[in-house]
């Protein structure tokens, strides 16, 4: 791989961006419990009464924040595709730029209420229709997007391999954070843990996964071979 980077100082750039969004969504996740216990009448140390404090608020601070850690990922996986010529990482910047559409206008929610519809009726599950149509739209347009990532793979390059797979992963999982989650807070168990303790694991487990994955994503497109070396060798195949 070329050593002739457009910009430098990756090592640097990970370390130093990765703990501040952490610490950026660790405050968020406070917020959404002290304005969860003010609504609910219970004692606090913070009294908060706007809804934008909370995590699953649509256009909230949290919501907010993450659409610019979309939009940062979606920014430097372009640049490390064009500068390495490959075409996983523009695969990976569509798969984020999907990410941040469907959070800014709730595309497989809306979907998911016609899809729930017309698959099953409201009754005739555990699950509301509703709910259980969101993974149906989630998937139907997400398989595209694994079927552009299964195409790119694997990348000729080892750091770009390594990089790569942890991406994948990343974007993995925050589909799972966002569908997956979603549908057991809606089912039998939801009533089990509580509102507070699914909203956590939901919107603070996506937006965590988004913060690692923007870091990642910034600090490789500022310099691949030292981050590419934080993480082990994947093999090619």
């Amino acid at each position: 791989m070329d050593d002739n980077r457009a910009f430098g100082l990756s090592r640097a750039a990970f370390v130093g961006l990765a703990p501040l969004l952490l610490f950026s969504d660790a405050a968020m996740m406070l917020l959404h419990v002290a304005y969860a216990r003010t609504v609910g009448h219970l004692p606090t140390p913070l009294l908060l009464s706007d809804p934008r404090f909370s995590l699953s608020q649509d256009g909230g601070f949290a919501e907010r924040v993450e659409y610019a850690k979309s939009v940062a990922t979606v920014v430097a996986l372009l640049i490390c595709a064009r500068r390495d010529h490959a075409q996983l990482f523009l695969a990976l910047a569509g798969v984020h730029l999907w990410f941040l559409f469907d959070n800014m206008m709730r595309i497989h929610e809306r979907a998911g209420v016609l899809a729930g519809h017309l698959v099953a009726p409201d009754g005739a599950l555990t699950l509301a229709s509703r709910d259980f149509g969101q993974p149906i739209a989630f998937a139907a347009i997400g398989g595209a997007l694994a079927v552009m990532l299964w195409r790119s793979w694997p990348p000729p390059d080892p750091a770009q391999r390594r990089i790569g797979a942890v991406m994948v992963l990343a974007a993995a999982s925050i589909a799972i954070f966002a569908v997956g989650v979603d549908a057991l807070h809606a089912s039998a168990l939801g009533p089990m843990m509580g509102d507070v303790f699914w909203t956590l694991l939901e919107d603070g487990g996506e937006t965590v996964v988004l913060s690692l994955n923007a870091a990642l994503a910034v600090a490789y497109a500022m310099g691949a071979q030292e981050v590419a070396a934080l993480i082990p060798s994947l093999p090619r195949s």
